[in-house]
């Protein structure tokens, strides 16, 4: 396939062009809960930091300081936790979605096991649901507060969440050290090679090797950057691939000629070790300029010979391509309709103090405990976010459907006995 240069997509001119924070007052910050755990636990000493009985604390320790240094920076109305639900419907349809990947040590574990119950306690709601993952929560959140009239910060280092970027009541928020920004168009269009709202057509096409997403064969991130420019959808170039595999399969049908000069098919298919229909199949796939016939436009002829050799045909080999495509366009997807209770967007949260106190202390976090005192003085009535009164729900904005009915219930820590250890 003929690929043009990439051209300069036109700006997005709802995503801010430097990453600046100023001006975006946010009513809900929802943070990506792996991220901050794994930044918490292997940044810095967070994998050895222990309570005075030996327990892990870091990834506690780092939700602590880091949601608090955000809180202070953003002042957010709602403060909300997205985590990993029971039973991904990925990995139900696709076992191997995410697999291999290294094994995560027993004292992350051990933390994010009674992870939720912590967020709770600081006043942090969490976001969990049957079935979705974490970035389904994150952008469930972010599109439904965007319906409600909610300006959202979505704290992740996730790509999948690029795309969210297009509605100017979201923003994309990532740090580095102590440093925070949010993610411009700019930075994800020298990253990816397209504005945020096609990254997802890009990862359909390329894959992505760290969750094990197929993409089609031979296509890589900058292959497949130019083709999203060109044809502006991932389905448009595989409509594309589609007519040339049946323009390819129509001109290999037709009587020709032998060449005069050259090889014949007999003697090229023996060199390969394979048959002559094998040899004009892979044709089909690859292309052969000498008899013109097109084929499909990604594919060498190596290439195409090998998928010949392990399905059979041009038609079983092109069905693969085209089902590994579906499967990569299903796992990309994100998923808004996980329903988010409405109270999560109205009313604001603040901690359980004894409990969290009580937590802070078994976890030895003498400085958290301080700083505790400090920000939710025990005369002080609630914390200073809940005397900001709540905001009544937007409409939504004219041509926008309104938030789904619930069908997908956001769960609630398990409970726990209080008379029961934390750990």
């Amino acid at each position: 396939m003929q690929e043009r240069p990439p051209q300069s997509p036109a700006p997005n001119r709802n995503v801010a062009e430097n990453g600046s924070k100023e001006g975006f007052a946010a009513d809900i910050l929802v943070i990506d809960a792996s991220m901050l755990a794994y930044k918490s636990y292997f940044g810095g000493d967070g994998n050895a930091l222990r309570s005075e009985n030996g327990h892990p604390t870091g990834i506690y320790i780092g939700f602590f300081n880091s949601i608090h240094r955000l809180k202070a920076e953003f002042n957010p109305r709602r403060i909300l936790v997205a985590m990993e639900g029971d039973n991904s419907w990925r990995h139900a349809f696709f076992p191997a979605y995410k697999t291999g990947r290294a094994e995560k040590p027993n004292d992350f574990k051990a933390q994010m096991k009674h992870l939720p119950r912590f967020c709770e306690a600081m006043g942090w709601s969490v976001l969990r649901a049957e079935g979705y993952e974490a970035d389904d929560m994150l952008a469930s959140c972010a599109v439904q507060a965007s319906r409600r009239g909610l300006n959202t910060i979505v704290y992740t280092h996730d790509k999948d969440m690029f795309c969210l970027m297009g509605d100017n009541k979201i923003r994309i928020l990532q740090t580095q050290g102590r440093d925070s920004f949010f993610v411009d168009e700019k930075t994800v269009i020298e990253k990816f090679g397209v504005p945020p709202e096609l990254v997802s057509e890009v990862l359909t096409l390329a894959g992505d090797t760290g969750d094990k997403i197929p993409g089609v064969p031979c296509i890589g991130p900058t292959s497949a950057a130019e083709l999203i420019l060109e044809h502006k959808s991932a389905d448009a170039v595989m409509a594309l691939l589609t007519a040339r595999f049946e323009e390819s399969k129509l001109k290999m049908a037709q009587p020709r000629e032998p060449l005069k000069r050259g090889k014949s098919d007999e003697d090229i298919a023996a060199k390969h070790e394979i048959t002559v229909q094998q040899l004009r199949d892979a044709w089909i796939l690859a292309g052969r300029d000498k008899i013109g016939v097109p084929g499909i436009g990604i594919l060498g002829e190596v290439k195409a010979i090998k998928m010949v050799r392990e399905f059979g045909t041009a038609d079983a080999a092109f069905k693969n391509i085209k089902d590994n495509f579906e499967l990569s366009k299903k796992l990309v997807k994100l998923h808004t309709e996980a329903v988010i209770p409405d109270e999560y967007f109205t009313q604001p949260k603040g901690p359980d103090r004894a409990e969290a106190l009580r937590i802070l202390e078994k976890i030895s976090a003498n400085a958290a405990i301080q700083k505790f005192h400090r920000l939710y003085p025990e005369n002080g009535g609630a914390p200073e976010v809940d005397r900001i009164p709540p905001k009544e729900p937007a409409k939504p904005p004219v041509g926008m459907p309104a938030p789904p009915e619930p069908s997908a219930r956001v769960l609630k820590p398990d409970p726990e006995p209080t008379q029961m250890l934390l750990f």
